[in-house]
């Protein structure tokens, strides 16, 4: 970006929906079918409220409300562990072989606070002896990244466990198949987060983050990141909420460990 004098103040969803609607211009379609994932909720409810007459439907998969910093993501999470550790409590075989799930979460979180773990683990890839350094971090984003898949999640339970009996080549094993799922542009991440997002903490959402592990880290680091990342903050208007009368299709899985039902207030839509 130096070389090209870029600005990462300009990458924000506002000048990405300008180009966005440049492109439609151009390949000359009238009215589009708008589908917008998590974030691109974000962006086709932008699109919604700037550029209605473009737009024939829109379905909004994982909805973040434009009300709602996307910090609210670290609840997300916390209540998706819970609802996993919950689902093993009540199901009989499942707590017959990981009695003390939870219980074991939170001591191998206490651990890694205080130190990281070296291991010595099989590469999940080439089956060969290696070192494998597990960090507090690294742990949670394994937990994260392995609610995602159905797969992936029902492996979580026993990976916990193993974990907490000092054995780490399942949790290495959900971090060899998540870490190149999900590809996250971090430069992009910091200019959307740091332009739109930090400063929108409602007084609710800041005091609930207080109180959630996750939420609380995630806030800090991002903290840290917008400290120093370049960006112009958006007004009070880019957080009105979307009312026109475009049929639209809302989504929301009670498993989502990032945009579940309950961000989907009745209060927040028109």
């Amino acid at each position: 970006l130096a070389a090209i004098d870029g600005d990462v103040t300009q990458y924000t969803s506002t000048n990405a929906l300008k180009d966005f609607e440049a492109v439609r211009t151009s390949l000359g379609y009238d009215k589009l079918h708008v589908y917008g994932i998590s974030y691109g909720t974000r962006m086709a409810q932008l699109y919604m409220r700037e550029y209605a007459e473009a737009i024939a439907t829109v379905t909004l998969d994982g909805v973040v409300p434009m009300q709602q910093s996307i910090l609210a993501i670290g609840l997300a999470i916390d209540r998706a562990v819970d609802l996993l550790i919950s689902e093993c409590e009540n199901l009989s075989q499942c707590q017959y072989q990981f009695p003390s799930l939870r219980e074991a979460l939170a001591t191998i979180e206490a651990e890694l606070i205080l130190s990281s773990v070296k291991a010595q683990i099989f590469h999940p890839m080439t089956g060969q002896p290696t070192e494998f350094l597990l960090t507090h971090d690294k742990f949670l984003s394994v937990i994260r990244l392995a609610l995602y898949s159905p797969t992936t999640r029902t492996l979580l339970p026993y990976a916990i466990h193993q974990a907490g009996e000092q054995n780490y080549q399942a949790v290495l094993g959900l971090y060899s198949l998540t870490m190149e799922g999900i590809d996250i542009a971090m430069g992009m991440h910091a200019s959307i987060v740091c332009s739109e997002d930090i400063h929108r903490l409602s007084t609710d959402l800041s005091t609930e983050l207080e109180t959630s592990y996750i939420g609380r880290t995630m806030f800090a680091e991002l903290s840290k990141v917008c400290s120093v990342w370049p960006s112009n903050k958006v007004d009070e208007t880019f957080s009105v909420p979307i009312s026109n009368n475009i049929p639209t299709l809302l989504l929301s899985g009670e498993l989502d460990p990032a945009t579940p039902p309950t961000l989907l207030d009745s209060r927040k839509w028109n």
